[in-house]
């Protein structure tokens, strides 16, 4: 292993492979898929990816750029392999010294009473979910190793940070897998019904060494994909894959998203088809729009974040978008409807079924379409801000890669103003913003244009500012609601009306502007 920036804090261990096993003859064919610059700090630092007798496969899919899924990228790579074996490994894995020898003995010694084997790892869960193998991860110090005397055993869903297969097996990750989850288990599915299960073998892994500056990773807290998990984003984006993998092999791990209509009264039914939704590009003041319905006393939700935000929606409308923009099979699509419509129901069933209700998400702009089949009689308030003055500002989630949604959004924006992908890892967070600034602001004019006029209002952000009483009186006749009080006068600040223009460059600024009016 080559050696990495270090810190002061108690050392992470790592286990070893001996090195009187006898020297490897058997070649393989490593795949990886090229995510971030982990990989350099990583899986790169292993010796035995370099080794002569091997063939290192590298697939760029840089912040899922280039494919729609890891299953599909994976893919690829596999067809470009030239061994018998393939290994497919994860960016963040290291293979320690000597990997190579321990595995292919650990794998004769599998071999002589499994010969038929069709899927190997080196950690995966057993079928009472006890977690077995060899293996280092920053979630503990000193490395795990549940190996005995026998150097494998059989499981009943293998980790997905190395998975071993033969290039003649029928075994292939699924190229319309939805996001990088549940590969182990899938593959476990589809092997023949004979088969014993999946096997771990005493071959260690190091996963999560270090981070993509080179920087080592002692603890859980170092890594920040693993801080990522409890995010709504990251949740949302597991459940998609879990479901689909549950619908493809009949599991039943988790509900499948069913339409709730035959289970509700006449009356119920026409309050959820009914909403009042608000729209707005996130990071353009719809915190006002959220307070300007609050003094009307419109239900926005049992749980409603500082930013106005409904909680109670947030999880569908992310799986919602994951699905509509990442996913390539037409059940994870067929889903979406019903999926939105059981979060609305469970969120007016705590509630009480209250009769004027809405949600604000701003995420919900980016599929507005699904949004109207799952509330066909909705009317729609539009809060617009000059998108001049909402990209210099800040970004938004959706213009960043340090979220699973921003991850699809701004592809989908590139792909709309038909600029190639590759210029995404080019472009910086503030170009980022303007193409998804331009692409929501397009989403939502193409949605309020077939739409009958009694349907939509738009409200001014700047208005807002400037006269809030009129704009909470515009919101109000719009929806027949009365206010009942006027916590938008006190929370309004005309600064944020203020453009940042003057805080970048004439060449930054002519780049946004270029994108912002760019004809498409």
């Amino acid at each position: 292993m080559k050696e990495s920036k270090k810190k002061d804090c108690q050392m992470r261990a790592y286990p070893a492979c001996s090195a009187e096993n006898p020297v490897p003859k058997r070649p393989i064919s490593f795949v990886c898929v090229r995510f971030s610059d982990e990989i350099d700090h990583n899986l790169l630092n292993s010796a035995c990816v370099h080794d002569p007798l091997n063939q290192l496969v590298i697939i760029d899919n840089t912040q899922n750029l280039f494919f729609p899924n890891l299953g599909a990228a994976l893919r690829a790579g596999m067809d470009m392999a030239k061994h018998d074996l393939i290994v497919l490994v994860h960016e963040d894995v290291l293979l320690v010294d000597n990997w190579q020898a321990q595995f292919e003995m650990s794998l004769g010694k599998l071999e002589a009473e499994h010969p038929d084997w069709e899927l190997v790892g080196s950690v995966g869960w057993s079928k009472n979910g006890d977690l077995l193998g060899h293996w280092s991860d920053p979630h503990e110090l000193q490395p795990v190793n549940t190996f005995g005397e026998k150097h494998f055993v059989s499981l009943a869903r293998l980790d997905e940070q190395i998975l071993v297969l033969r290039r003649d097996s029928d075994i292939r990750p699924d190229p319309v897998l939805p996001t990088i989850h549940q590969i182990g288990i899938d593959l476990v599915h589809q092997q023949k019904a004979n088969q014993p299960g999946a096997f771990a073998i005493n071959a260690p892994t190091i996963h999560k060494y270090a981070d993509a500056q080179g920087n080592l990773i002692q603890t859980k807290d170092d890594s920040t994909k693993i801080k990522a998990r409890t995010s709504i984003s990251f949740e949302a984006e597991f459940n998609v894959a879990q479901t689909y993998v549950d619908h493809k092999h009949g599991l039943t791990r988790v509900p499948l998203p069913k339409d709730p209509y035959p289970t509700l009264t006449p009356d119920q039914q026409a309050i959820l088809d009914a909403p009042v939704l608000l729209l707005g590009r996130g990071g353009g003041g719809t915190r006002l729009v959220s307070l300007i319905a609050q003094d009307c006393e419109l239900f926005l939700g049992n749980d409603v974040n500082i930013s106005g935000d409904c909680m109670d929606m947030i999880p569908a409308l992310y799986r919602s978008v994951l699905r509509h923009l990442h996913c390539v099979d037409p059940w994870s699509k067929s889903v979406i409807v019903a999926d939105i419509r059981n979060a609305a129901v469970q969120m007016l069933s705590a509630a009480g079924w209250p009769k004027n209700w809405g949600f604000k998400s701003p995420e919900s702009v980016l599929i507005l379409q699904y949004i109207r089949e799952a509330f066909p009689n909705s009317r729609y308030v539009h809060f617009h801000r000059k998108p001049e003055n909402t990209v210099f500002r800040r970004s938004h989630m959706t213009a960043r890669f340090d979220n699973e949604i921003g991850r699809a959004a701004i592809p989908a924006a590139y792909d709309h103003l038909g600029i190639p992908r590759k210029q995404i890892l080019k472009d910086s967070t503030l170009l980022h913003m303007a193409a998804t600034t331009r692409h929501q602001n397009d989403l939502i004019a193409a949605h309020l244009s077939v739409l009958p006029a009694e349907n939509h209002v738009t409200l001014s952000f700047e208005q807002t500012l400037t006269e809030p009483k009129e704009v909470l009186a515009q919101f109000a006749e719009f929806t027949k609601l009365t206010p009942k009080h006027q916590w938008i006068v006190d929370a309004v600040c005309k600064s944020r009306a203020e453009s940042q223009m003057t805080n970048y460059s004439e060449s930054e600024v002519s780049q946004v502007l270029e994108l912002l009016h760019r004809s498409v």
